[in-house]
Formats: C-alpha cells, sequence, structure tokens
C-alpha cells in the first residue's frame, strides 16, 4: 500500500515536472549571425539580400511616367497623391512618388559628397528636377515609398532610420556609384527614382533606384 502511494506520488510529480517545461527551438545560424550583428549591419544586410528581388520590382512596378506625375502635381498636391503617390498614415506626413523617365544631365554638381545633376525630363532645356548622386543621399524616400514594409515590422525608431540610411546607401552602390562623374554634363539619362512632397512647389530632389547614361 505504502509502495504504491509512493509510486502514485512519484508519477505525479514527473508529470507536473514536464508539464510544466518549456520547449526552446536552438536559434538557427542565421539567427545567431544577425543576434551579433549592429542595428546598421543588420538592416545593411536586409537590404543588400532584398534589394534585388524585393525593392527594385517594387519601384519598377509602382513607377509613372514623370511627365504625367508633375502634370498631376501642377493641378493640386492631394489629388497627384491620391492617383500616383504613397503617404503614411498620417494627413501630415509628405507624398512620395515613384516615377520613371528619360531626359538630359544639364548640370552636375560632382565635387560634394552629397553630389547631384540637373536634370531636364521635359525636353524645354529647362531644369525639372535635382538627382542625387552621393556618395551622401538624404532623406527617406526609398523607405517611406514602399508599402510591403511599414515602421510597426521594426524594433523601434533606431532600426527604422537605419533601414533608409541602408537603402540609400544601396542605392549609391548599386545605381550611381559607377556613373562617369566627369563626363555627365550634356549626357541622355534614363531613370527610375523617387521623391517626397511636403508642400506645392516644393522643389524636386530624387533619389535613384535605377540610373542610366548615355
Amino acid at each position: 500500500m505504502y509502495r504504491r502511494a509512493l509510486t502514485a506520488m512519484c508519477l505525479t510529480l514527473l508529470v507536473t515536472t514536464i508539464s510544466a517545461c518549456k520547449i526552446v527551438k536552438n536559434p538557427s545560424p542565421d539567427e545567431i549571425a544577425s543576434s551579433k550583428m549592429t542595428d546598421a549591419e543588420r538592416m545593411d544586410a536586409f537590404v543588400s539580400d532584398n534589394w534585388d528581388t524585393k525593392f527594385v520590382p517594387f519601384y519598377k512596378e509602382n513607377s509613372h511616367p514623370f511627365e504625367e506625375v508633375i502634370t498631376g502635381l501642377a493641378k493640386g498636391l492631394d489629388d497627384a497623391g491620391n492617383q500616383f503617390g504613397v503617404r503614411q498614415e498620417s494627413e501630415a506626413s509628405p507624398w512620395h512618388f515613384i516615377v520613371r523617365g528619360n531626359g538630359k544631365i544639364l548640370s552636375a554638381n560632382t565635387e560634394s559628397r552629397a553630389a547631384t545633376a540637373t536634370i531636364d525630363a521635359t525636353g524645354n532645356n529647362e531644369p525639372d528636377f535635382l538627382l542625387q548622386l552621393g556618395p551622401v543621399i538624404r532623406g527617406t524616400a526609398l523607405r517611406d515609398a514602399v508599402t510591403f514594409l511599414t515602421f510597426s515590422d521594426f524594433r523601434d525608431q533606431i532600426e527604422y532610420a537605419k533601414l533608409g540610411r541602408s537603402l540609400n546607401s544601396e542605392a549609391h552602390d548599386r545605381v550611381t556609384s559607377t556613373l562617369p562623374m566627369d563626363n555627365l554634363v550634356g549626357a541622355d539619362v534614363s531613370f527610375i527614382a523617387v521623391f517626397s512632397v511636403t508642400s506645392p512647389g516644393s522643389k524636386l530632389v530624387l533619389t535613384p533606384v535605377e540610373v542610366g547614361v548615355r
């Protein structure tokens, strides 16, 4: 009788102990490597891994002819935004536009680390926008124009900010770093690029996704 009671008690304790155990999955090698990275390194890796497969296809598929967009902007920012643009949830946020087109390079400032080129994209020999060449590329248009990522996908504001910087760096490394910087003026250019507009009449500064110079 005593042995039966002792056996029952031991079994009860064993079942209780097992049920209280939590099975923890061993982290994968990728998860271990990622945990050792800084925020900047992790975002750089994320952008590099997804630039060709996710980011560039998205920009291409959601681009609009530049002339159509600026014609729409001339009629009203919100109307153009609703037709061609993307905006975050807040109505105070800028509109972001992804555009494609062709033009001519009228001038280039390549001495600065934040190099730019002035582009005529409408054929009137007047500047229509500045194209950022880098290596310093400003703004978060590349980040904010994509709809498959939102702030809630990231740990915090710091990590989300690093994403924007990584996208800008990738654009320079993949797109503009190989351009003939000494022979830009007068060249024909094709482009897919992104820009943000906060208020009507704002100066257009485009961040490149693809650029061809010939």
